[in-house]
């Protein structure tokens, strides 16, 4: 069985209830937000383990005020949805990060550009998926990782055959644009290389979450924390530190292709 999350508290005023309302509304958060942890669940490559890995924590570490967390006070109760959604953008990039680098060294990403427009994209879409039918891979996700207009991003999902408000509860979530031909669409904003990935999602690998679940502490502001940051009242703050740990266990990165999305044109839309 899965451990318990991990929770620390020794700063002085501060509920321990209200520290555990903060821990549960921030893991319902992660379960509602959480894209990445729902599309290897639905490809059944998702996993947890019971072995501990610092270097695989992503997470906070934040001085913040300490009134949402004491009991009675007029502060309302720190609420856990903005951390849940932070630490998702996290491990999008750490999945981001794991295709780009298996594109890279399986030489899989086409020679040529696609234009950031929604029928290049969808075109693109299906000549990757041949790419990695030719391969002997099923086509499974299909990652936007690019900064595409809002209108364009509008389009590509109108033209999905389910688009993401359709789609069932265990894949319904920001991110997810929606399913085609049963393939999962995901858009990634922010993205280091824009491209457009094609991932046969079983044969890539496996997500999996390490132990604790999550790990919470929350202490008082160290007196060097403040005085290198200025803080004159570190007595009225707390420092927090909340981590979950996952890594990506790849194992055939033949099972990626990509085409790099041209950038965004300042002038004229695109380039």
């Amino acid at each position: 069985m899965k451990t318990s999350p991990k929770l620390s508290i020794s700063a002085a005023g501060v509920s321990e209830s209200r520290v555990e309302l903060f821990l549960d509304d921030y893991l319902k958060g992660r379960e509602r937000i959480g894209a990445t942890e729902k599309i290897f669940r639905h490809f059944s490559a998702y996993g947890e383990s019971e072995t501990s890995d610092d270097k695989a924590a992503i997470g906070f570490n934040v001085v913040l005020r300490k009134g949402p967390l004491v009991e009675e006070s007029d502060w309302a109760p720190m609420p856990g949805w903005d951390f849940a959604v932070a630490e998702e953008r996290h491990l999008l990039g750490k999945l981001e990060s794991a295709m780009a680098d298996c594109a890279q060294s399986s030489d899989h990403v086409e020679q040529e550009d696609v234009p950031p427009e929604p029928e290049a994209v969808l075109q693109s879409a299906e000549h990757l998926s041949r790419r990695l039918s030719m391969d002997g891979y099923t086509p499974a996700l299909f990652v936007v990782a690019a900064d595409l207009d809002i209108d364009t991003i509008v389009e590509i999902k109108q033209r999905l055959d389910v688009p993401d408000w359709e789609l069932p509860d265990d894949l319904r979530t920001n991110w997810i644009l929606g399913r085609h031909h049963g393939q999962i669409w995901l858009y990634l904003r922010g993205a280091k290389i824009a491209r457009l990935y094609a991932v046969d999602v079983r044969a890539f690998g496996r997500l999996l979450q390490l132990a604790p679940p999550a790990e919470l502490a929350v202490d008082d502001v160290p007196l060097a924390t403040a005085d290198k940051r200025g803080i004159v009242d570190a007595q009225e703050r707390v420092h927090l530190r909340l981590y979950q740990s996952y890594e990506f266990e790849v194992r055939d990165c033949g099972a990626v292709w990509a085409a790099n999305i041209r950038p965004l044109d300042s002038t004229n839309g695109s380039v």
